[in-house]
């Protein structure tokens, strides 16, 4: 299903300090579901306008259309955003390995695993191909943020930590 797995080259990643905060910019960029509803919203209105001047014969369509479709892709967009503001304010911190970074095209799945009270969890998270993820291999510890009612609400917190501004 997907192409380009990455090499296995076992690496330490330094741990990030639980100080730092997480970027909503970031989450739209590295987050594939966050990155395809913000995406989606100026294409739906396009459409929307756009297609009187294709078809000029055509009746109008319905306003509420893209106002429907864009009320949906926000809701999505904060829902990812909540996800990760979530866990950076209550996620339990731990170290974890990637297993797997599988990309198709501009987008992928990164699965990894973690100990969570004594439980091994392998979990996935979509991802959209950006250098940071490509930064990513078999092997690699990263800082994992995980949600202890339900570990399986997780995430890479490195790919959305705020940067730092040089001064």
């Amino acid at each position: 299903m997907f192409a380009n797995h990455v090499a296995s080259v076992a690496r330490y990643r330094p741990p990030t300090p639980d100080t730092m905060n997480f970027s909503p910019i970031r989450i739209m960029w590295n987050d594939w579901p966050a990155l395809a509803s913000w995406v989606a919203m100026p294409i739906t209105w396009v459409i929307h306008f756009g297609f009187l001047y294709l078809q000029r014969s055509a009746a109008a369509l319905p306003l509420a259309l893209p106002v429907g479709v864009s009320v949906a892709l926000v809701a999505v967009l904060l829902w990812r955003i909540k996800r990760v503001a979530d866990l950076f304010a209550r996620g339990v911190a731990v170290s974890g390995t990637v297993i797997d970074l599988m990309i198709a095209k501009d987008r992928g799945q990164l699965v990894f695993e973690f100990d969570a009270v004594g439980t091994r969890v392998r979990t996935w998270m979509p991802i959209h191909k950006t250098r940071d993820v490509l930064s990513l291999a078999r092997g690699d510890r990263v800082d994992v943020l995980y949600d202890a009612s339900a570990p399986r609400r997780d995430i890479v917190k490195s790919l959305f930590v705020a940067r730092q501004e040089r001064g």
